[in-house]
């Protein structure tokens, strides 16, 4: 008779180094989305730099539109661990590919139209991806342990489930922020 190998409980190390690992992608993403922009660019129009005005402004219902999407999006992020690197990578491509976009513009517009809102979107995804580790950890350690500990397991869920509220936070903050720029050159 085998005995199951046990299964080592996560530790705060093993959530950073994982961290860190989504962050390297992430900054590995973000360039590659630049740097992909900038060929599309140089390629289809032999110019990148932007020579029409431009006047972005967005309404309440974009306000509402963007929230709803972030919401899903975030929580979608934190219930498919490990797939969800997938999801980061090419929100973090999408990143830099924006980042492109908007480098010619002043950087009060760049602000306005990408970074502000960005920064508060980013800590919502970065807390998703969290959740994802803790609770699978958590569910991971339950069904590996000879004792049953529900209210250890229900504990380190609860601890997961209250970083929904830094998500909610940041999303709705970045929503506001992105659905508010106004942007005239």
């Amino acid at each position: 008779m085998t005995m199951p190998l046990p299964s080592p409980r996560m530790r705060t190390r093993d959530l950073a180094e994982i961290g860190r690992g989504y962050v390297a992608l992430a900054a590995l993403a973000s360039i590659a989305g630049f740097i992909a922009q900038d060929v599309l660019a140089r390629t289809l129009f032999r110019d990148a730099g932007a020579s029409a005005p431009i006047e972005i402004a967005s309404s309440a219902g974009e306000t509402w539109f963007i929230l709803g999407n972030n919401l899903a999006f975030f929580a979608l992020v934190s219930v498919l661990p490990v797939v969800n690197i997938l999801m980061v990578v090419v929100q973090f491509l999408s990143l830099g590919r924006l980042a492109f976009t908007v480098q010619e513009l002043p950087l009060d517009a760049q602000v306005n139209l990408l970074y502000r809102h960005t920064v508060f979107e980013v800590v919502a995804l970065g807390a998703a991806v969290a959740i994802s580790y803790l609770a699978l950890f958590a569910i991971r350690d339950y069904a590996n342990s000879e004792v049953r500990d529900t209210r250890g397991l229900l504990r380190r869920l609860g601890f997961a489930a209250r970083l929904y509220v830094l998500v909610l936070a940041c999303t709705v903050v970045g929503a506001l922020l992105e659905g508010g720029a106004v942007v005239h050159l």
